[in-house]
């Protein structure tokens, strides 16, 4: 009488390593102040108070258009205007200073040459003194009026009229002139100007906000290298986020074989949003794994982003380790041919397992091989894991 062997189905076993972290805190204050145009390299000295008294009175005025602004939240106050100086006078040059600024629409200079047309309708943001400095840098000037960005572009004017003692050097400021007839400007030593004349060099101003949207991170530098194996994800490690005096959500995106989810354990996505409610994100565990999806050394950086606030880069990164190549082999001489697996009742045939470092058996062996002797039709099993706990 025969009995049949049947030939094992192999189970792969998976270890997963999963290590604890510290806790660290990053705070990213973001800069309140935005620069609008920036500078394409131009420089001038006519287009903004340059100290002289050949521009005792200067008046000028452009249209900041939507996509220079793009770094400023909507409705967001602005307190303080300012320029951007490549170089100083030679003296401090005092004088008033009135600037006047209006939300807008329109995507080029519009508002004609005439001064009293220019300033209709615009609101008076800063009356006060400018003293022209005698290095570079920047100057600021808190608004005597705050001025509401609602989104779009921003007129600006200014009115400027200086007082002795002049100096003999220009000051010089940041400026950008690729666009075309962007600014109208005029200078006199007499009287203020009102026929202003159009120049494509604007200079470069400063805006600054007073709440500026900022993101916090902790646990963000003390995430472990992720360690799994093909086709399963990874354990999960995690870090929180919060956010102040945002516009809008925080979205949490991480790279390529990575995904997160606000609930341990499940929920894992691309990405996720964690939404805003009166310009604050409480702090919110996010957890992190590698996919089942996977492969090879993956990593790179989990980006938190919202606008108008610096984004906050988490690094993370992993190695998916290959599963054990498992095979069987069988050794009998009993039967009809060698080897095949069928032999007769009261007879053995020994089963070798490759492929792994360790082996467990369905007959709790924990060696390579094994030789039963089976009473009847029986199925064996092993485990095979590799170096790596696959």
């Amino acid at each position: 009488m025969k009995k049949t062997i049947t030939q094992l189905s192999i189970k792969v076993r998976l270890i997963c390593l999963f290590s604890l972290f510290g806790i660290t805190i990053v705070n990213a204050q973001v800069p309140c102040s935005y620069i609008a145009p920036t500078s394409n390299g131009s420089t001038t000295q006519v287009r903004a108070p340059n100290g002289l008294e050949t521009q005792k009175f200067m008046r000028a005025s452009t249209n900041i258009l939507t996509s220079e602004l793009a770094g400023i939240p909507n409705n967001s106050s602005i307190s303080s205007f300012g320029f951007v100086l490549t170089g100083g006078t030679d003296i401090p040059v005092n004088g008033n200073l009135k600037v006047y600024m209006l939300n807008n629409t329109s995507t080029t200079y519009d508002r004609g040459t005439n001064w009293s047309s220019i300033i209709s309708g615009m609101t008076l943001v800063y009356d006060g003194n400018y003293t022209i400095p005698t290095s570079a840098g920047n100057v600021d000037l808190q608004l005597t009026t705050p001025f509401t960005y609602t989104g779009g572009s921003i007129y600006i004017a200014y009115d400027y009229e200086g007082i002795a003692p002049f100096a003999n050097v220009s000051a010089t400021y940041a400026a950008n002139s690729s666009i075309p007839s962007s600014l109208v400007s005029f200078s006199s030593t007499a009287s203020a100007p009102t026929t202003l004349g159009s120049s494509s060099f604007r200079p470069t101003y400063r805006f600054v906000i007073g709440s500026c949207p900022s993101i916090t991170t902790s646990n963000s530098t003390s995430l472990t290298s992720f360690t799994t194996c093909a086709g399963i994800a990874s354990s999960q490690q995690s870090f929180t986020v919060s956010g102040s005096n945002l516009t809008n959500n925080i979205v949490i995106t991480p790279p390529t074989g990575f995904e997160v989810s606000t609930t341990s354990g499940s929920g894992f996505a691309s990405s996720v949003t964690l939404t805003q409610s009166g310009g604050s994100v409480t702090s919110t565990t996010v957890y992190i794994r590698l996919t089942a999806a996977a492969s090879g050394t993956p990593s790179g950086d989990i980006t938190c982003t919202s606008t108008g606030a610096t984004t906050q880069n988490v690094a993370v990164t992993g190695t998916v380790n290959a599963l054990p190549t498992a095979s069987i082999s069988v050794a009998e001489t009993s039967g009809t041919t060698n080897n095949d697996g069928t032999i007769c009742a009261g007879t053995s045939a020994t089963l070798t397992a490759t492929g792994g470092t360790s082996y467990l058996w369905s007959t709790s062996a924990t060696t390579a091989s094994i030789t039963p002797s089976p009473s009847a039709t029986t199925t064996y099993t092993v485990t095979v894991t590799n170096a790596n706990g696959c």
